[in-house]
């Protein structure tokens, strides 16, 4: 049998970025909490933090949804002061 290794890496400034994730499910967290999270993220050395729209979350009745993105935003913006 014949195996060969793959070798893709990102490269950031020409230099190797390993690309170590994790996940934030923003709409379970007080938006005052989200700095301590994104504070854990980083002390677990995460590089970058993934999140996704819960469809329950924007669901403000039956049928009809809340698409606004304002907590999106507030997300955003608090990741990048992180």
């Amino acid at each position: 049998m014949n195996s060969s290794e793959a070798s893709a890496v990102f490269l950031v400034d020409g230099e190797p970025f390993p690309l170590i994730g994790g996940e934030i499910h923003f709409w379970r967290h007080d938006p005052a909490h989200w700095p301590a999270l994104l504070d854990t993220a980083r002390a677990l050395s995460l590089t970058f933090v993934g999140t996704y729209i819960c469809w329950q979350f924007h669901e403000v009745e039956e049928g009809m949804y809340d698409l606004s993105v304002t907590k999106m935003r507030a997300l955003t913006q608090t990741s990048l002061e992180a």
